[in-house]
């Protein structure tokens, strides 16, 4: 595809980073646009909230994808450990961001989950916008089609982050996939926190919203990647994370209470 859009003597630019970045404006955009309604009292709280936001999730995407893929004999270790563009988990960000927001939330006295609900409602298109980074990057890639998938897709750049025995071989685009899944699910949650706002339902829904409904899809992608690590027997990785994404999610629903309704719950 196009794993590089720019490149300018050693300075590349690629298609991964600007997509995520991309994301990112508009996750950070709907939140500042939303931060009346989040409760903040002043506009610094933004701005530490954004901090606590980004320093969680780079540091539980970081570990997360650590934990998956160690950095052994990789060398420099550092540039492993602490680079922007050798991996991150999904699932480690969020787990990040959530305990970003607690922390700001602790600090300075917020609703925890009035302010969790807004994150929620808006990543699953920051993640739509950065798994489109990876099909331009080759990375997260499909599993090869067993038949003639008019949908197939062949990498062919030699850049590309996938397998070289992968070039020119029609594999499922999987990022795609979960992209389309990304924006419908957004798309329900935007709802979900629309009735909170109103005072229809609780805050806390949009939440659990996001964690079933990303644990559902991100289980079912599993089935058509192909660099899906081994879990136990035939469930991966992260079809396990998902399983308890899920199951968080039950518990999250289950402590929902008409008290958040006032604000009252932390």
């Amino acid at each position: 595809m196009c794993p590089i859009l720019f490149h300018l003597g050693s300075f590349q630019l690629s298609s991964y980073s600007v997509f995520a970045e991309l994301g990112a404006i508009l996750a950070f955009g709907f939140l500042y646009a939303k931060r009346g309604r989040m409760g903040l009292r002043v506009k610094d709280d933004y701005w530490l909230l954004v901090n606590g936001i980004l320093l969680g999730g780079f540091a539980g995407g970081r570990i997360g994808f650590l934990a998956t893929d160690p950095p052994l004999a990789s060398s420099p270790w550092k540039d492993y450990v602490f680079g922007l563009t050798s991996g991150f988990s999904v699932f480690g960000v969020f787990a990040g961001m959530a305990v970003g927001i607690l922390l700001f939330c602790r600090v300075r006295g917020y609703p925890y989950r009035r302010i969790l609900d807004f994150l929620c409602a808006v990543l699953p298109f920051w993640i739509a916008s950065a798994r489109l980074g990876c099909f331009l990057t080759g990375c997260c890639y499909g599993r090869p089609v067993q038949s003639p998938w008019p949908w197939a897709v062949t990498f062919t750049d030699p850049h590309s982050a996938l397998p070289r025995a992968l070039l020119g071989v029609p594999l499922h685009p999987v990022q795609l996939y979960e992209a389309l899944g990304d924006l419908v699910l957004g798309l329900l949650l935007l709802r979900v926190l629309g009735a909170a706002e109103r005072g229809r339902s609780p805050f806390g829904g949009a939440c659990a919203g996001f964690l079933c409904g990303y644990g559902l899809l991100r289980f079912a992608m599993e089935a058509f990647r192909g660099d899906a690590e081994r879990g136990v027997g035939s469930i991966s990785l992260g079809q396990i994370y998902a399983l308890g994404f899920i199951l968080v999610a039950g518990v999250c629903w289950v402590k929902r209470s008409p008290m958040a309704l006032t604000g009252t719950l932390r």
